[in-house]
C-alpha cells in the first residue's frame, strides 16, 4: 500500500510541472503606492499584491487579487493605511507587439481601511466596496513567460464620496 503511494506521490510530482506549464494559469507580485484621498486631504500608503489569473479564452482572464498593507500616512495627527484589498475581476489583455502588451482589468473590489488619531476618536476598521478598473503595460523578458507590469487602478466606492482611492503599481507576472 506504501508503494503504491509513493508511485502515485512520484508519478504526480513528475507530471504535474508538465500539466502547470500547460495550464491557462498566471501568478504575479506588486509593489502598490496607493493614492487615497480623504475630505480633501491626500495619503499615500502602500502594499504589496499578490494577483492569480486564469485565462478563459485568449485574451480574455478572470484575476483575483489581495493586497497587504506594508507602510501607512499620517497628516495632523491622522493616521492611515490600507491592512488589506481585495480585487475579483476580468482581464482583457491585447496581443503583444515586440513583446509589449496593454490590459484592462474591470471588477469589484473590497478595500479595508484603518485609521488611528492622537486627538480625535476616529472609528477604526471600515471596509469599503464597489467597482474597480485598472489599466496598464506588460513588457515580456526572457524568458518571454516573465514579464515586467506598470499599471494605474481606480477603486469605485459606492459607500462615501469623500473617499476617492486609487494606485500604481510596479510589478511581475509569470505566465506558467
Amino acid at each position: 500500500m506504501k508503494a503504491r503511494a509513493s508511485v502515485s506521490a512520484a508519478t504526480l510530482f513528475c507530471i504535474l510541472p508538465t500539466v502547470l506549464s500547460a495550464a491557462p494559469f498566471y501568478a504575479g507580485l506588486s509593489a502598490v503606492a496607493h493614492r487615497l484621498e480623504v475630505s480633501h486631504t491626500r495619503f499615500t500608503p502602500s502594499s504589496l499584491r499578490t494577483e492569480l489569473g486564469y485565462w478563459l479564452v485568449t485574451g480574455i482572464g478572470l484575476e483575483a487579487r489581495i493586497s497587504q498593507g506594508v507602510s501607512d500616512d499620517e497628516y495632523h495627527g491622522l493616521q492611515l493605511e490600507i491592512p488589506q484589498t481585495f480585487n475579483l475581476g476580468l482581464r482583457f489583455q491585447s496581443p503583444a507587439s515586440r513583446g509589449t502588451r496593454a490590459y484592462i482589468l474591470l471588477g469589484g473590489t473590497a478595500l479595508k481601511l484603518k485609521g488611528t488619531s492622537a486627538t480625535q476618536h476616529y472609528p477604526g476598521d471600515e471596509t469599503f466596496t464597489g467597482g474597480y478598473a485598472a489599466i496598464g503595460l506588460m513588457q515580456a523578458f526572457i524568458p518571454a513567460r516573465l514579464s515586467v507590469t506598470l499599471e494605474y487602478a481606480q477603486h469605485f466606492i459606492d459607500e462615501d464620496e469623500t473617499i476617492e482611492p486609487g494606485d500604481w503599481s510596479l510589478g511581475i507576472l509569470y505566465a506558467f
